[in-house]
């Protein structure tokens, strides 16, 4: 099985939301399974910050800028599991 990929807006209105979050994430949570990446503008601009959830789940995710660390490993730990994602109480979808 492939790694997830989560690619997390950088565009115009999202880039300021983001500073530091990426690499943050990445160090605490990317893994084999999981891979973090940055991305250009998802043009989803009026839900920034925005995720896109690749591989089986295909979901994008809004206001991942106010997701705490513990609902980031929430989330990682239910992609890991093959957990149905949408399913968690905090996560927003498009």
């Amino acid at each position: 099985m492939s790694a997830t990929e989560i690619f997390i807006c950088e565009g115009k209105h999202c880039s300021k939301k983001s500073k530091d979050m990426i690499d943050a994430l990445e160090k605490e949570f990317g893994s084999k399974k999981i891979k973090i990446k940055k991305s250009k503008c998802l043009d989803e601009c009026e839900c920034a910050q925005v995720a896109f959830v690749k591989e089986a789940h295909g979901i994008y995710l809004k206001g991942v800028h106010k997701y705490k660390m513990e609902q980031w490993k929430e989330l990682f730990d239910a992609i890991k599991e093959g957990k149905n994602i949408k399913k968690l109480d905090f996560v927003k979808t498009i």
